[in-house]
């Protein structure tokens, strides 16, 4: 690892470790500004996927938050725990978040399928190749990019 790769990657921890703000309690997964700061550090180029919880307000007035919020959280730790290296972030409002793979696992989004569909979870994503290491201001336009892509698209596949 080369000198300013290192230090990246220490500012990147100083701001995870430091700021209370890392972390997104409802589906304990990184908030946005955590997930744009991460993109930012790390090298290279990764699979992204943006995913939108289908059904998610409705879940909501028939079971009420906590009990959906730990629906999601409990699928996204599976989903972490199956797929060691994989980073959750947020991207908008309470339904969509975002999964960077940089370990190119086959079939990634269908094993998220199998863990979401005991729990009747369903959601649509999209994927795209991304390259990191830019700035926070273009991650952020890459993931309004994504996820405006995902909302208005018929080709977003689906559970």
């Amino acid at each position: 690892m080369k000198a300013g790769e290192r230090k990246n990657l220490k500012a990147m921890g100083d701001f995870l470790f430091k700021d209370y703000l890392a972390k997104d309690e409802p589906f304990g997964v990184l908030t946005r500004p955590a997930l744009e700061v991460v993109m930012s550090s790390l090298p290279g180029s990764n699979r992204i996927y943006i995913v939108d919880f289908q059904d998610v307000h409705k879940m909501n007035s028939l079971l009420g938050y906590i009990v959906v919020n730990n629906i999601i959280r409990k699928c996204i730790a599976d989903f972490s725990y199956k797929y060691k290296g994989i980073v959750v972030g947020r991207v908008f409002s309470g339904d969509e978040i975002a999964v960077l793979d940089d370990s190119n696992y086959a079939g990634l989004m269908e094993g998220f399928v199998k863990i979401c569909k005991p729990h009747k979870l369903g959601f649509r994503w999209i994927e795209a190749n991304i390259v990191l290491g830019k700035s926070r201001k273009y991650h952020r336009d890459q993931l309004n990019r994504l996820s405006e892509t995902l909302r208005s698209s018929r080709y977003a596949k689906m559970l």
